[in-house]
């Protein structure tokens, strides 16, 4: 078995110790994301690789790439013999029509079903494609359809093997998605239709997908910095706290925590948590009595910290393994109840922190295997998360019998019908979506 790995390079003004993407400010309509290199390689995009559920993703310094890669060989060895290998596909030519004039238009208006349950009927494969085609090529039909395989993620890669059995395999599914007028082209028109649409929060957005660039999320509050830029719910005993970014930067300023604190009005005890390697400062926090009874429920407040020199917040926004990128990911499991994670609360940008429960669990010691490790947590895969980061440090924690990520990491999205769009989406290495081109992911996880 050879393991194809893509080297992927783009360029970073500052040291390969300290990874950042840097991307230009998206514009509203078509446009291209540029990319240069200065030598700093970064694997991602694998081909078997994408077998065993995994991204290689930003590689530092600090890290063993030979372990690692040695890891990824031995773990795609033990998965290959669950992937049937399918036989040469006939790729389909197709031609683009109008809805109304492909053949199976009439059947399906006569049908009354949905797009999806009348393309799961038998159909001729070259029909099927010139169908799909003909709905994406449609603004209003593609929203339609676009509204309709999207609105349960969990039901995605069902769907997205509906689709490669009805095209004719693979490969014609992958001819439609990456066509001028495919799916891709048509999600990011419909995307970019819901940006602009006043109604839309930044909480629909994140619902969808959660990979959003910052610059999408300023233009969307009006391009008035990062003061603006917030989603999800407070609980009520901090809304009492008043202003959320004034009190994190009033409590991450303390140099003693071994007091009870007052602010606003309540008392609160405060202990610093271990911090990881990636910047980001946690501490916990439990409301109490003015003499040391606790009260309610503890939380998390994570904070993003970055030496002085390496400040400046569009920086910290779009590390690999930031509070900003984790924010977006933990909100989304939330907002889809995902039993893998902690309740996720609330994101405050202009001081880069968010807010989570605070559990107690056990280390998970079960597996080191990271196949293992997603396929115990078969929800998240399910809503299109894999969990792609270090385990060993506690990241996991097993509550109640459930498997709980503390810290989603590197983790990344995969959802070939919710694909990454230009200029709306960053794309880590570990953000890969449907760039994975065997869709191999599908065939280990879609039944799960």
């Amino acid at each position: 078995m050879t393991l194809k790995i893509n080297p992927i390079n783009f360029k970073s003004g500052i040291s390969q110790n300290q990874q950042y993407l840097f991307v230009s400010k998206p514009q509203t309509g078509e446009g291209q994301r540029q990319s240069s290199t200065n030598g700093a390689k970064i694997l991602a995009g694998m081909s078997l690789a994408g077998v065993v559920g995994l991204s290689i993703v930003t590689i530092n310094q600090r890290k063993n790439l030979q372990k690692l890669q040695q890891i990824i060989t031995e773990s795609a060895e033990k998965a290959k013999n669950n992937i049937q290998i399918p036989e040469k596909e006939e790729v389909i030519p197709y031609v683009v029509k109008k809805f109304e004039e492909t053949s199976l238009y009439g059947a399906f208006k006569e049908s009354g079903k949905n797009f999806i349950d009348f393309i799961s009927n038998v159909h001729a494969p070259e029909n099927v494609k010139e169908f799909l085609f003909g709905i994406t090529s449609d603004e209003k039909v593609s929203g339609d359809f676009i509204r309709e395989i999207t609105q349960n993620p969990r039901e995605s890669f069902k769907n997205t093997k509906i689709l490669i059995d009805a095209a004719g395999g693979e490969n014609n599914l992958l001819d439609w998605l990456h066509a001028p007028e495919g799916y891709n082209n048509a999600y990011q028109k419909y995307l970019t239709k819901m940006l602009n649409a006043p109604e839309t929060k930044i909480e629909d957005l994140i619902e969808i997908s959660p990979n959003w660039h910052l610059f999408v999320f300023l233009y969307k509050t009006g391009n008035q910095g990062v003061k603006n830029i917030r989603w999800g719910q407070l609980p009520e005993d901090f809304q009492a706290l008043g202003d959320f970014g004034h009190f994190v930067n009033w409590i991450f300023n303390k140099q003693d925590y071994s007091q009870i604190y007052e602010y606003s009005g309540k008392y609160m005890k405060i202990q610093p948590l271990k911090a990881g390697l990636s910047g980001k400062s946690p501490l916990k926090l439990q409301f109490c009595t003015s003499d040391g009874k606790l009260l309610n429920k503890p939380y998390i407040i994570k904070k993003e910290f970055c030496p002085s020199s390496q400040n400046d917040h569009i920086n910290q926004a779009y590390r690999s393994d930031s509070v900003f990128i984790n924010a977006q990911l933990d909100y989304y499991l939330s907002r889809h109840k995902s039993p893998n994670i902690p309740e996720f609360h609330y994101y405050d940008c202009s001081v880069n922190a968010a807010l989570y429960d605070f559990i107690e669990g056990e280390n998970y010691t079960a597996s080191s295997n990271i196949i293992e490790v997603n396929r115990a947590m078969k929800d998240l895969n399910k809503l299109g998360v894999f969990y792609n980061d270090c385990k060993g440090t506690g990241n996991i924690l097993i509550d109640n019998g459930v498997m709980k990520i503390i810290d989603s990491g590197e983790s990344y999205f995969h959802d070939v019908l919710r694909p990454p769009c230009s200029v709306l989406h960053f794309e880590l290495p570990n953000w890969c979506g449907n760039r994975i081109e065997n869709l191999t992911l599908n065939k280990l996880f879609g039944d799960c």
